[in-house]
């Protein structure tokens, strides 16, 4: 018999052999998952997350754009600008261009002869004229006869 098995029985041998493997672990966990004292991260001197709005969101989940009230009372047209004549949510009537954006997600995409084509989430549609009658300027005489 060895000295060490006259002072220890072979259980206490075994428990200390697993009390220490159970601390060496520890402190390599300890020291692998904290940061070390000299290293800081780095800090960024701009904020560069993108400012993500909420109808994008809304399009990750399947929302679309509500659709405001259009009405298109007439336009405007010379050569190749012009001007669409357009009431939103029963607002007054305003004067927009192609290109220009009516609500969050609704843009005027073009003049055509009888409506205009506005887009939403990318989606073309089309919106008629009013039809109320010719127009009459007061002055001037309209449909004169030979």
């Amino acid at each position: 018999m060895g000295i060490i098995s006259a002072i220890f029985p072979s259980h206490l041998w075994l428990r200390l052999c697993q009390a220490g493997i159970a601390l060496a672990l520890i402190n390599l966990l300890i020291n692998l998952f904290l940061p070390s004292e000299g290293t800081i991260a780095p800090v960024l001197d701009e904020d560069h997350r993108e400012q993500i709005s909420t109808q994008q969101i809304a399009q990750w989940f399947g929302g679309s754009t509500a659709l405001p009230e259009l009405r298109l009372h007439g336009m405007i047209v010379s050569g190749q600008a012009g001007a669409a004549l357009l009431s939103i949510n029963q607002q007054p009537v305003r004067a927009y261009r192609p290109g220009q954006e009516l609500a969050p997600g609704v843009l005027l995409d073009s003049l055509q002869r009888e409506h205009i084509v506005i887009t939403v989430d990318a989606v073309p549609q089309q919106i008629a004229t009013e039809r109320k009658g010719p127009a009459i300027i007061p002055g001037i005489q309209q449909g004169a006869q030979p």
